[in-house]
């Protein structure tokens, strides 16, 4: 089984004010053979008043993003931008830290209004500088249901309006599993990633966070990490996600029920004895 790559790079992510113009890895990103990157800004979560928010030590600024798309775009690099919303502080029951999929709006019309407003400004910022796609968002999937279509839709429209270039949405693997249910009172999903994120007909690709375990021994083989995804799992976990398909036939199935290319937008293994077991 031979698959073909046609993007392969790096997210290049700005996790403070400033840091796109205090460091510049782009350059030996380009070394590796990379032919893309995914430029993300960090952006809070306000909880008090469900909003989303550009902070004043974390987020780098929107000039900075326009440089750093022209700066890799010179250096051949196919360009998206990915913005990311977190908890940058400790709010109500809510941590820094705590993953994005668990946040739960009090108010979600508030949530969606600021949310659009950064992504339109970010997707002006992209069609002005050249980036050849955008990510609408980051593993938001416990808001990206059907219940929820008529806020993402609207979203949609309006980066279309700015941005000329293709459009995708990073999901969760695993979204199968619903694992943010029970977390600040969210409900389980659909149980399927294919309609659990409700919008993939309006978008050029679907986006996948991915971080599958491939392999349970101490020090797996090259056969066992390629088996972990050419195979049917034995993990429990993992047999749960796929439905008795191998990791790459699921993943071939979402593309097949979707219509679309698939795009895996995160996938990382750290360097630690157990990344193929618990690569997150």
């Amino acid at each position: 089984m031979a698959f073909s790559l046609k993007l392969k790079g790096f997210n290049y992510v700005a996790y403070y004010n400033r840091a796109y113009e205090n460091a510049d890895s782009l350059h030996a990103l380009v070394n590796t053979g990379a032919n893309a990157t995914a430029l993300d800004l960090e952006y809070g979560i306000n909880v008090s008043n469900s909003t989303v928010y550009a902070d004043t030590t974390y987020t780098d600024g929107l000039t900075a993003l326009a440089s750093t798309i022209k700066e890799a775009s010179s250096d051949g690099l196919s360009v998206m931008v990915r913005p990311l919303i977190d908890f940058l502080n400790t709010a109500l029951n809510y941590s820094v830290g705590d993953w994005r999929s668990y946040y739960n709006p009090a108010n979600a019309s508030a949530f969606f209004a600021s949310y659009k407003t950064m992504i339109v400004n970010e997707a002006t910022v992209a069609q002005a500088n050249g980036a050849a796609s955008l990510c609408i968002g980051t593993e938001l999937d416990q808001l990206t249901g059907p219940a929820y279509l008529a806020d993402w839709t609207d979203i949609i429209s309006a980066v279309r309006g700015v941005f000329t270039g293709k459009l995708t949405y990073s999901a969760d693997w695993n979204d199968n599993l619903s694992p943010w249910q029970g977390q600040h009172g969210l409900a389980a999903g659909t149980g399927n990633l294919a309609t659990q994120v409700s919008f993939w007909n309006q978008l050029d690709y679907v986006g996948i966070d991915c971080y599958a375990p491939l392999s349970d021994a101490a020090n797996p083989t090259l056969a066992q990490l390629v088996a972990g995804w050419t195979q049917v799992p034995t993990d429990p976990a993992l047999l749960a996600v796929t439905s008795n398909q191998s990791l790459i036939s699921y993943f071939e199935s979402i593309a097949t029920a979707t219509g679309k290319p698939l795009l895996f937008t995160e996938l990382g293994y750290e360097s630690a004895t157990d990344a193929a077991s618990q690569p997150s």
